[in-house]
């Protein structure tokens, strides 16, 4: 039962459409209707520009990040490193799931780049944390030139 709970919250938590709310909150407009159509970072970038597309992806990576370390509130699956694992993995692929499909905003929303990054993050942030970063900077000049 706590397993499905922590889904959920999991789900909620991606669902939150923060590329939506910024652009309602601070500039009057739905991102959904611009560019790509996506609510999302990158269209985030197109749109409304480098700042406030760079705080979108960060929001966005957050809500993946935060995710997984639910995992952490469900200590039965401690005992053994795959089933942590596989707990992280599954709280991760509902907050992409809900950034795809949030239930905050009629379930119209991005396509879950930044979301999933923030799941390789918080899995395996070390070694891997060089593609992160790429991926990051790749963002950012992409936003930047088009």
């Amino acid at each position: 039962m706590q397993e499905i709970l922590l889904v959920l919250i999991a789900y909620c938590l991606g669902s939150i459409p923060s590329a939506v709310w910024v652009s309602k909150i601070f500039f009057d407009i739905d991102i959904r209707d611009y560019g790509s159509g996506n609510a999302g970072a990158t269209n985030t970038f197109r749109v409304l520009g480098p700042k406030w597309g760079t705080i979108v992806m960060v929001l966005d990576v957050l809500k993946g990040f935060l995710a997984v370390k639910l995992a952490l509130f469900a200590p039965q699956y401690f005992s053994s490193e795959i089933q942590f694992l596989n707990m992280q993995l599954i709280l991760g692929i509902a907050a992409v799931t809900g950034h795809i499909f949030p239930i905050w905003a009629n379930f119209r929303g991005g396509k879950g780049v930044a979301t999933l990054l923030g799941l390789v993050i918080a899995i395996s942030w070390g070694r891997r944390l060089v593609a992160p970063l790429f991926f990051c900077l790749f963002c950012f000049l992409h936003g930047l030139f088009h």
